[in-house]
């Protein structure tokens, strides 16, 4: 097959060729002009002699020709792409898809054509198959239907161009495109396809597709899209759900047209770092064909856009100077600082409103705004004098909900500070003395180097360097502290990380300089000294390097707000979501609460069910010397949200590979990590055929069309393949023949004007 496309060889084109006429016929009417008075003959040759040159002028100039494309069409081979994917599975009809699909199969194996034919299946990926496998076992386990795609992928593989065509088996049900795209061709191979469950009455409201971002950020509003769809062909009222874990977050009614879509927007606010894991539903009515995609989980890694944090300082002092200065030099902090230079009961002789120091907002701060801090710090801070005693038992609730706090020596903090049996006090990881102990055994005097706790050197407030040895050197050359708050004890729940090298708590044992702790689900810090500032400005002026006092507080902050980076133990899995039964890796790190690795210990590691206590899937594994592991579990076979979970007995035996709540051995989680199997997911949000696609590729490509019920033979296909020979391009005026009819006719022309006394 021959076909030929007109062109100009000119540059510029048609347009140019266009042009050029132009001036061939501007010139031919003043020649009209240029014979006028010469006998007639003599007109007439002249006239004919122009017409020649003009014409030959513009053929050779203009270099019109034709470009055409020679074609042949070729027995080509026969490609079977069957369709592997969850929704062949539905029996929404008798036959269902899968057997229409097995019975075509069956007769294919005994059809000679299926011998000179290769099979393949799709579904997520394309798989090499072949028609015996396919007949012992049909499987329909992918989770995505990606047809273009896949079409796409044989055409490519096809690099001798010997493919003639593809049947493709399947319900037209791609999870990646709604309609065939503008620019789908595949360079001649003809797509034949055979439709399964075209016939299928499908009654289902689902959810067709849902919309989060993978981001967000820690109490920072974000938006979900959810996609609701119906079959019904009435309008649908149904209550959507929106859930974190077995909590309900939003509930509205929505309206779903008969037979369409509706997006509708729901909004929510993560409240913890770190995945977290969301549900949303639709109520399973009567006759519902696929209960599975009125339920949909969707997990949000939640970062921190900003660190909150407020800091409240008794009195100016270089210590509150220098900590303010880097808080605020920090772009990642959103820091509130309150100084407090006067208090309510001061006599001011003037109305408060006159006054440039305003009153401390304290129901503002911590009736108000509480919640909203990351972290709250009070440095050398008495909260008796400002009327707060009302308000302690607020933050020790936000502090047990999960909120970080810290507190900063000084003679009005810890026991000067009036802080013995507050709320506050139930918190903090030392015991605070009485404040009617003398000042002489509530603060100590002199100078000190604080001496990192050996047992806790792991920790991240100690260990600022990566090397453990230059981090102890590190601390040694620190300048020295001056004066420390007196503390009775260590709690229960707190761990010393630097202590007094001389001094003694009230009750015995070193004086802690620096504790920290778990409160319920937040964390303290205690620092029973008000000179942390000479580790930066002192230590630079001697060895010219203060990034030491930078680096603590960043890390005390980081620590105090759960960085994940921070975190003691660690577990995570290779990917966010999982079929049923597959394979999921979990890696993980797992330290105490001082950062020291649980080295070459059995621990177990579960699969616990979102809002479930039980195990769905455990065993045992064992850490390295640095407290690491790489395991491997099957996937639970029911859908939702699960986590990964590491346990550990609490009396340090070997943990058993079961969950503590089914067998009665007392255990404590060390870390855990969610993750979700989904069941079908896009592929079975909308489980109608689409013989629609179906047949745009057949009418594209040249293919037929046909249904599965009617069980085609493969010889029926036709495998002819049309594919070109290449392109050629002639232009007959560029020649030598050519060329020399134009000079001859330009000397012809001017001879006889020069012989009849034209110019």
């Amino acid at each position: 097959m021959l076909a030929a496309t007109f062109l100009f060889g000119i540059p510029g084109g048609a347009p140019a060729a266009g042009l050029l006429l132009l001036g061939c016929l501007a010139l031919g009417w003043l020649s009209l002009r240029d014979v006028v008075g010469l006998p007639p003959l003599r007109k007439r040759v002249l006239l004919g002699l122009r017409a020649l040159t003009l014409t030959l002028t513009l053929l050779v100039c203009s270099r019109p020709g034709c470009s055409s494309e020679q074609h042949e069409t070729i027995e080509g081979h026969l490609r079977v792409l069957v369709d592997s994917s969850h929704s062949v599975e539905l029996a929404l009809s008798d036959p269902s898809r899968r057997e229409q699909a097995q019975a075509l199969m069956a007769a294919w194996a005994r059809d000679t054509a299926a011998g000179r034919a290769r099979f393949s299946r799709f579904g997520t990926e394309l798989h090499e198959t072949s028609l015996d496998e396919l007949v012992a076992a049909y499987p329909t386990d992918e989770q995505r239907s990606r047809l273009v795609e896949s079409l796409r992928r044989l055409a490519a593989e096809d690099t001798e161009l010997e493919l003639g065509a593809i049947v493709v088996v399947s319900d037209g049900a791609d999870t990646d495109v709604d309609t065939l795209p503008e620019d789908f061709a595949l360079d001649g191979v003809r797509v034949h396809a055979v439709t399964l469950g075209e016939d299928d009455e499908v009654e289902d409201d689902a959810i067709r597709a849902l919309r989060a971002d993978a981001v967000g950020f820690l109490r920072q509003p974000m938006r979900v899209r959810v996609r609701l769809g119906t079959t019904s062909s009435e309008d649908r009222r149904v209550p959507l759900r929106l859930w974190q874990g077995q909590e309900l977050v939003r509930e509205q009614v929505v309206t779903i047209p008969a037979g369409g879509d509706v997006v509708v927007p729901l909004e929510l606010t993560p409240t913890h770092l770190g995945r977290a894991l969301y549900r949303v539903s639709i109520p399973v009515g009567t006759g519902d064909a696929v209960p599975e995609n009125n339920d949909r989980s969707f997990l949000v890694n939640v970062r921190r856009d900003k660190l909150r944090v407020l800091l409240v300082t008794g009195q100016p002092s270089w210590d509150v100077r220098f900590l303010r200065v880097f808080l605020k030099r920090d772009p990642a902090i959103d820091l509130i600082s309150f100084f407090i230079l006067r208090t309510a009961n001061d006599l001011t002789m003037a109305p408060s409103e006159e006054l440039a120091l305003i009153p401390f907002p304290t129901d503002e701060l911590f009736s108000e705004h509480l919640g909203s801090f990351d972290a709250i710090i009070f440095q050398n801070f008495d909260y008796a004098p400002y009327e707060m005693g009302p308000y302690l038992p607020r933050i020790r609730d936000y502090v047990q909900r999960g909120g970080a706090f810290a507190m900063v020596g000084g003679e009005r903090a810890f026991g000067p500070g009036g802080y013995e049996g507050t709320p506050v006090a139930t918190i903090l990881p030392v015991g605070v003395p009485p404040e009617s102990l003398p000042p002489e055994r509530s603060l100590v005097e002199g100078r000190f180097q604080p001496r990192v706790v050996t047992a806790n050197r792991h920790h991240p407030l100690v260990a600022l360097l990566p090397d453990e040895a230059e981090s102890l050197r590190l601390w040694d050359s620190l300048s020295p502290l001056e004066g420390a708050n007196q503390v009775t004890r260590l709690a229960p729940f707190g761990h010393t990380l630097l202590e007094h090298p001389r001094e003694r708590a009230l009750e015995g044992g070193p004086l802690p300089i620096l504790a920290v702790g778990q409160a319920g689900e937040g964390r303290v810090l205690a620092l029973m000294a008000d000179t942390s500032w000479r580790w930066g400005m002192t230590t630079a002026g001697q060895s010219g390097d203060a990034s030491a006092y930078d680096r603590f507080w960043d890390r005390a902050l980081r620590w105090l707000t759960k960085d994940p980076a921070l975190e003691p133990a660690r577990v995570a899995t290779d990917h966010e979501r999982y079929a049923a039964g597959g394979r999921v890796r979990v890696d993980g790190v797992i330290r105490d609460a001082v950062h020291e690795p649980y080295a070459s210990r059995e621990l177990a590691l579960l699969f616990v069910p979102a809002g479930g206590e039980v195990p769905v899937a455990s065993r045992t594994i064992t850490t390295d010397a640095a407290g690491a592991f790489t395991a491997e579990l099957s996937a639970p076979d029911a859908p939702g949200g699960y986590r990964v979970m590491v346990r550990a007995p609490v009396d340090g035996a070997v943990a058993p590979a079961v969950d503590a709540a089914a067998s009665g051995t007392a255990s404590t989680e060390l870390a855990s990590e969610w993750f979700i199997v989904e069941e079908g997911g896009d592929e079975l949000a909308d489980p109608r055929p689409r013989p629609e696609l179906l047949r745009a590729l057949a009418e594209r490509t040249g293919g037929r069309l046909v249904s599965a019920a009617s069980l085609p033979a493969l010889a029926d296909f036709d495998t002819r393949r049309t594919r070109s020979l290449g392109v050629a391009t002639r232009f007959p005026f560029e020649s030598w023949p050519a060329l020399t009819l134009f000079v001859a006719a330009l000397v012809a022309e001017w001879a006889a004007r020069r012989r009849w006394g034209r110019r």
